[in-house]
């Protein structure tokens, strides 16, 4: 492929990009309960997960950056994050993923975030009653 084909390729798959950006970042802003999906792959989330926080975290757009540490610009909307994991992750070093949720969230300042967790899922023989049955119980937790 000629550089030029390469090069009008990426500059069209960058506006779309940031088309889809401007619509995720609407949607969000206009939400005030952000419900997440983030089964753990790997120790860490999943790769279509990863590549909405990159089109939505945007300076100027969801955040700010200050003179000691960026200001999230998304008022008014909390998170429930839903994570499933193979084995037991929580509290431990291999769990990646809750750090970096809320990290990604409060940049955008998104701080009211809860988590419900299905760890064990891959235990055997009851790893999916039973992590299902502490999901179930952490839910019940939150709505009550």
């Amino acid at each position: 492929m000629h550089d030029s084909a390469i090069h009008g390729q990426r500059k069209r798959l960058a506006c779309r990009d940031s088309v889809v950006a401007e619509q995720l970042i609407a949607e969000l802003k206009s939400s005030d309960l952000l419900l997440i999906g983030a089964p753990m792959y790997n120790l860490n989330v999943p790769t279509a997960l990863k590549n909405w926080f990159d089109l939505v975290a945007r300076a100027r757009e969801t955040f700010r950056y200050t003179e000691t540490y960026p200001m999230g610009l998304v008022e008014g909307v909390s998170a429930v994050v839903f994570s499933s994991r193979g084995g037991i992750h929580l509290g431990q070093m291999t769990d990646a993923v809750t750090p970096y949720l809320r990290s990604v969230l409060g940049l955008m300042g998104i701080n009211e975030v809860e988590f419900v967790y299905a760890e064990g899922m891959d235990i055997r023989p009851h790893g999916v009653e039973q992590g299902m049955a502490n999901a179930h119980a952490q839910i019940t937790e939150l709505t009550a």
